[in-house]
């Protein structure tokens, strides 16, 4: 008895024992390895649900995906191997078989479990990143970002197979045609084209249509470094793709390169170039470049090269020099481009391409003369059918334009009758351009009688530059009525339904100040502001406004006020400068008005301490242009009246300055202060 009681005591000892084993040992197991999210038999359910919603009668994609990410998830976390490739593809085939867009849960599904799968070296390939790019065709930018990602783990990898080098294919043709952002398709495509090939040396995916898409696409849309292009030629060049077509493809890409070096790089290439001889359209190419760049020293020079080299010249080696001539934006260029023209008379025979660039270039020197005679000689070649094409509108405008700056606005209107006579329509361009000249050489009633004659010869509704000239001719003429006279053309101007701006407002303040109206000028200005605020005129006043209304002050006599108003204009216009208001800033014009006001109340004192501050503000960088001849002069004059004993002392050393600045000569050169001219500028930029 006593024997049984303790086995029986043993039997238990031994029971609890095994038991605090087990559990230690279960408990040890379980921190160990992780916990099983999902047993084997629900990942077996799971992928008959799979099976189940991907087949046609009970199709749901985006169940099946929501599954495929689950299990996905599972063998990242745990490492099961129930998922097979067949599977992932049934899924993606169930989504591209529904007859609707896929709904953004869906897409959202799919972009997980994309992004699970590319992290599966088991699972993944390259195409099943291609395949849900064309199901997400209807969201081109979900799209286009996860081809991009795409993109970067191809230039990443460093093993390429077949696979890969396909996929590579793939995503340069999906950068060309369909990537929204082209610029950046552009630059990804050539990066791509780089790496394949490195990678393809039996050319199994490469050819020369594929490298010609991709440069012809990268010109288009420049985003990328020269220096991309300059590591292509080699491999080229090994690959033995490289021929005269696609080497002229690679030099225009490079010539289109954002870059300041690019086009030198791809004249570089060219003369160092072994391969294969480049040839005139190779270097034609090249040429273009620096005419695109307006960089006529080097097209000359490369001009230069091309002669010594015994390299054929034909025409549009000569008209990419003379473009670029037109272009440039230097100075005493047009006997260097007549030179051009002889030797091209020389050596071929010029085109209308050619007399362009010539007439362009005499507009942009103002050499109305020389363009006049150059159309005519142009036009007698027409006649005499020397010349296949002859002179467009657009050169007709261009010597019109040319003789409005020079000064012959009369020959400018016998040239748009003669356009007529040969039966080329005028536009409102050329009388324009016309009437531009008329307001520089300050002639109103023939810009009045131009601006009636526009619609009933030729049809042409006068538009606000046009009203605008003929308004800038009354202030340019100084005559005692033209501040009336420019009013009611402004009343005419909106009696025809066209809106006055900015311009037409700062062309009444110049007939204003040419008759140094105060008042009249200061009204302007504030309806001006007023007219702005309601939105009636899209621009506020800006310098030139407060310009001519100093000028109306400076022109207004030795009456005190005068500095008083004109202190507050250029405070005014320092604040609302200083509170982002554009084109407002004080310059060196609103300054001399200034100091012309100091001048006539004989504040010399404050005048010198202008003009040092101006110099100040120019040395600082805060103001353009520092005070010129005429600041000077009118503060030398200043200190003349002055009673101060070191007045006269001051003057000379002022004197001295402005010898050692301008030279000697200075006091013998005119020098008219007259604000009006500062909109000559603006009448131009309408004129184009």
């Amino acid at each position: 008895m006593t024997f049984m009681f303790r086995g029986g005591r043993v039997f238990v000892l031994l029971g609890a024992l095994v038991m605090i084993v087990v559990t230690t040992c279960v408990e040890a197991f379980s921190s160990a390895a992780p916990p099983s999210s999902m047993s084997r038999k629900e990942q077996r359910r799971n992928m008959n649900s799979i099976w189940h919603y991907t087949q046609r009668d009970y199709q749901d994609p985006e169940k099946a995906l929501n599954l495929l990410g689950e299990l996905l998830q599972e063998e990242k976390d745990n490492g099961g191997k129930m998922l097979k490739k067949g599977a992932v593809w049934n899924v993606f085939r169930s989504c591209r078989r529904l007859q609707e867009p896929l709904s953004d849960s869906c897409v959202t599904s799919l972009e997980s479990a994309l992004a699970l799968l590319e992290k599966n070296s088991r699972l993944y390939q390259y195409n099943m990143t291609e395949y849900s790019v064309t199901l997400l065709s209807d969201r081109p930018e979900r799209a286009q970002a996860l081809m991009n990602r795409h993109s970067q783990s191809l230039l990443n990898t460093t093993t390429w197979s077949d696979s890969v080098l396909q996929s590579a294919k793939n995503a340069i043709w999906f950068h060309i045609h369909k990537n929204e952002n082209r610029q950046e398709g552009a630059a990804m495509a050539l990066l791509l084209l780089e790496r394949l090939l490195e990678q393809d040396d039996q050319q199994q995916v490469v050819s020369k249509g594929m490298i010609f898409n991709v440069l012809r696409n990268s010109q288009e849309h420049p985003s990328f470094s020269f220096h991309t292009l300059e590591r292509l030629l080699p491999l080229l060049e090994q690959g033995k793709l490289l021929d005269e077509k696609i080497l002229n493809e690679v030099l225009l890409a490079m010539t289109k390169c954002r870059d300041e070096n690019a086009v030198a790089r791809a004249e570089a290439i060219l003369k160092g170039f072994s391969f294969m001889p480049p040839n005139t359209f190779h270097y034609c190419t090249v040429l273009n470049g620096h005419a695109k760049k307006g960089d006529a020293k080097k097209a000359e020079a490369l001009l230069q090269s091309m002669t010594d080299q015994n390299i054929l010249l034909n025409t549009v080696v000569f008209n990419c020099v003379l473009d670029a001539f037109s272009k440039s934006k230097e100075t005493k260029l047009v006997e260097r481009a007549e030179q051009v023209l002889k030797r091209m008379n020389d050596r071929t025979r010029p085109d209308m391409v050619s007399y362009t660039s010539m007439l362009n270039l005499y507009s942009k020197q103002a050499m109305g003369i020389k363009a006049e005679e150059l159309l005519e000689h142009v036009l007698q070649l027409e006649d005499s059918g020397k010349l296949k094409r002859g002179p467009t509108d657009l050169n007709f405008r261009c010597v019109i334009d040319a003789l409005a700056k020079s000064g012959h606005a009369d020959r400018a209107e016998r040239l748009l009758r003669r356009m007529r006579e040969r039966n080329v329509i005028p536009n409102k361009f050329h009388y324009c351009g016309v009437l531009n000249g008329y307001a520089r050489e300050g002639r109103p009633l023939e810009a009045e009688r131009l601006l009636t004659e526009m619609q009933k010869h030729d049809n042409v509704t006068p538009n606000d530059v046009a009203y605008n000239c003929a308004m800038y001719a009354w202030a340019k003429s100084g005559q005692v009525d033209a501040p009336f006279r420019a009013k009611a053309l402004a009343d005419r101007m909106i009696e025809a339904g066209v809106e006055p701006n900015v311009i037409t407002y700062n062309c009444l303040l110049g007939a204003c100040a040419s008759r140094s109206m105060v008042n009249e000028s200061e009204k302007l200005l504030k309806k001006m502001h007023e007219l702005y605020d309601a939105g009636k005129i899209r621009d506020p006043p800006n310098t030139i406004s407060y310009n001519y209304v100093l000028d109306s002050l400076a022109r207004s006599g030795d009456r005190v006020w005068t500095v008083l108003r004109a202190e507050s204009l250029v405070d005014r216009m320092k604040d609302l400068d200083e509170a982002g208001v554009p084109d407002i800033k004080p310059n060196m014009i609103s300054y001399r008005s200034l100091l012309r006001c100091y001048a006539n109340w004989n504040l010399s004192q404050d005048a010198e301490q202008l003009l040092h501050r101006m110099q100040e503000l120019h040395d600082n960088g805060d103001l353009e242009y520092g005070p010129d001849r005429v600041s000077y002069r009118v503060v030398i004059d200043a200190l003349g009246k002055a009673e101060e004993e070191d007045a006269r002392n001051r003057a000379s050393e002022l004197k001295k300055q402005i010898e050692d600045k301008y030279g000697e000569n200075t006091w013998k050169q005119e020098t008219v202060i007259d604000v009006v001219d500062q909109v000559d500028a603006l009448l131009e930029y309408m004129s184009t």
